[in-house]
């Protein structure tokens, strides 16, 4: 298929999310269109290059899922469920990258990473869940994706400190974000 009409699609496709995934009265994006359900995926939108970490969207966004989905000690859930699980730890990690990336969340996004490592056993491993009062594992254990997440959280961490100690070498997020390479 030829690279015009792969580059329509996704532009229509953004449109559709800019337009319908984002919730006018909850003033966030949402999980599917013409919704009102939040789900901690939303923290990925940024990471993805879809939307600036710094936007007004992504801070509501990200104000949104805290105040629905966290469950404090920078553990979040994936998304509301009756009864309620456990915090889902890839999820604290999505944070943290999501922090990470912002301007002024650095310390934020460290202070999250290391609370969260207070979660793992006593040779590093995860769990699928904590449960958010206890912090006790639950789940599947060990579970691949929270390892995952905690891989890409710390590699994220260090690239913005390396940008952060280090401006004119790295890329900024701004410069990342207008000259279009996190939509290519």
């Amino acid at each position: 298929m030829p690279r015009d009409w792969f580059t329509r699609e996704r532009d229509r496709i953004r449109v559709q999310i800019e337009s319908r995934a984002w919730n006018e009265t909850l003033q966030s994006y949402v999980s599917v269109l013409d919704g009102d359900q939040m789900d901690a995926t939303l923290l990925r939108l940024a990471w993805y290059g879809f939307e600036h970490p710094d936007s007004t969207r992504m801070r509501n966004t990200y104000r949104r899922v805290s105040e629905q989905l966290g469950a404090g000690n920078s553990l979040f859930y994936r998304y509301k469920r009756q009864p309620p699980e456990g915090a889902f730890g890839l999820c604290g990690f999505w944070a943290v990258e999501h922090l990470a990336l912002c301007e002024e969340t650095l310390q934020q996004a460290q202070n999250a990473f290391q609370q969260i490592l207070t979660y793992r056993n006593d040779v590093g491993l995860y769990a699928e869940e904590t449960d958010p009062l206890k912090t006790e594992a639950l789940g599947n254990f060990p579970q691949g994706f929270t390892h995952v997440g905690l891989i890409s959280a710390a590699l994220t961490l260090a690239e913005r400190e390396r940008r952060k100690a280090h401006p004119a070498i790295h890329m900024s997020a701004d410069d990342k974000f207008s000259s279009g390479e996190a939509n290519a």
